[in-house]
């Protein structure tokens, strides 16, 4: 066989899978007839990993990203309880969970389409920025693949913003050690001849994924219950009054104000020996800010306006461990800087430290804090300041 005949097979090989691929693809996502609430309110790995439902999100949702406080759904007031079912006018998009950071929602955002008309909400965690930023592992379990493949394909996205995202999935790979997952990538990202040669391959991996993609959104969608909306305004002062009484019972069991099954299980055993444990602790200098950077660019790149939420630490909770308050305000005062920075909106919680039921445990908003986090969502997604 001739090179050129070789080139011909191989052509008609490519154009025929694809159709193929494409025809899938519309036959499953075309079986989607609405957007159920539970859609929105379930924070599966599906939509986290996909694409359909990034791509498709309501003109009537706030995607609100973020990390594993979007699990603490044993809280009244976390987004998909205080909003459910489209509960004050709109519904809560999360996406997210454990150690899904910057460079985590960077992708997600990169990778995505017709966020332009939605209102955006990135959750930002303290934690998120210890020196490393994020673990290679957490890194890999978070991974989407199909959306870099769609990084890679994109023409929405300057090369510059490629070249970052194949430099940092690089070292993130480098520092993982081992057999690395998905090591394809590290050639292609590491030599712009390898990627060249390997356009068709990332173009039919692409369109593979997304098929995959759209049948798991279908299956999600027609197992979704479908609730009907829920019109009823929110009450915050009743609200408010609701939590400050629920609160106590559930926190009475430490000078926290930790939940008590978190304190009886995470601390109360080992309560003497994490005293004192973060006096060398720093979220001053971390891999993070440059994922941050990546965000915000790619918002920026995008026209997307965003609202960033920066969360506290607990008050309390970091003076027994001895991060202290110097410390927590040049984190503070970083993360600030960063969104002046890019001119995007602001909104500052970390005068709340103190606060009783602010947090719940540690690291996570509680029944105060998620209340105060989500008037300022609605503020925000009503045009407030």
């Amino acid at each position: 066989m001739t090179l050129r005949g070789f080139a011909a097979r191989l052509a008609v090989y490519l154009v025929s899978t694809a159709l193929f691929l494409l025809g899938a693809h519309s036959f499953f996502t075309g079986e989607i007839k609405g957007r159920p609430f539970a859609v929105s309110e379930d924070n599966s790995l599906v939509k986290q990993k996909g694409g359909y439902f990034l791509d498709n999100v309501p003109s009537d949702a706030v995607l609100i990203l973020g990390a594993s406080e979007l699990d603490t759904k044993m809280i009244p007031t976390n987004p998909v309880n205080l909003f459910k079912n489209g509960r004050g006018g709109f519904s809560a998009d999360i996406v997210g969970r454990g150690s899904c950071q910057a460079i985590i929602h960077a992708s997600i955002l990169a990778a995505s389409k017709g966020l332009s008309d939605n209102k955006l909400i990135f959750i930002i965690s303290p934690q998120s920025f210890a020196p490393q930023g994020i673990m290679p592992d957490m890194y890999f379990a978070n991974f989407s693949e199909l959306q870099f493949c769609k990084i890679l394909m994109s023409r929405d996205i300057s090369g510059a913003i490629k070249s970052e995202f194949k430099d940092r999935f690089s070292r993130l790979a480098e520092q993982y050690g081992g057999i690395r997952p998905y090591y394809q990538y590290g050639w292609i990202s590491n030599k712009s001849w390898v990627e060249l040669l390997s356009a068709p391959y990332i173009f039919i991996r692409e369109k593979l994924l997304s098929v995959k993609d759209a049948y798991a959104s279908y299956l999600i969608y027609k197992n979704a219950p479908d609730d009907t909306r829920d019109i009823s305004p929110i009450d915050w002062e009743k609200t408010r009054a609701d939590m400050l009484r629920l609160a106590p019972a559930e926190t009475y069991g430490n000078e926290f104000g930790f939940l008590n099954d978190y304190y009886n299980v995470n601390i109360k055993r080992k309560l003497k020996s994490l005293q004192g444990k973060d006096s060398e602790l720093s979220y001053s200098n971390s891999a993070e800010y440059g994922d941050m950077e990546l965000l915000l660019e790619i918002c920026d790149e995008k026209g997307l306006r965003p609202l960033l939420i920066s969360t506290p630490m607990h008050g309390e909770w970091s003076d027994y461990t001895d991060f202290d308050a110097a410390r927590r305000r040049e984190y503070y005062s970083k993360v600030r800087k960063l969104a002046e920075r890019f001119d995007v909106e602001f909104a500052d919680f970390t005068d709340e430290e103190y606060t009783p039921y602010f947090m719940c445990d540690a690291i996570h908003l509680g029944y105060i804090g998620w209340l105060e986090v989500n008037e300022r969502i609605s503020e925000f997604y009503y045009g407030g300041a």
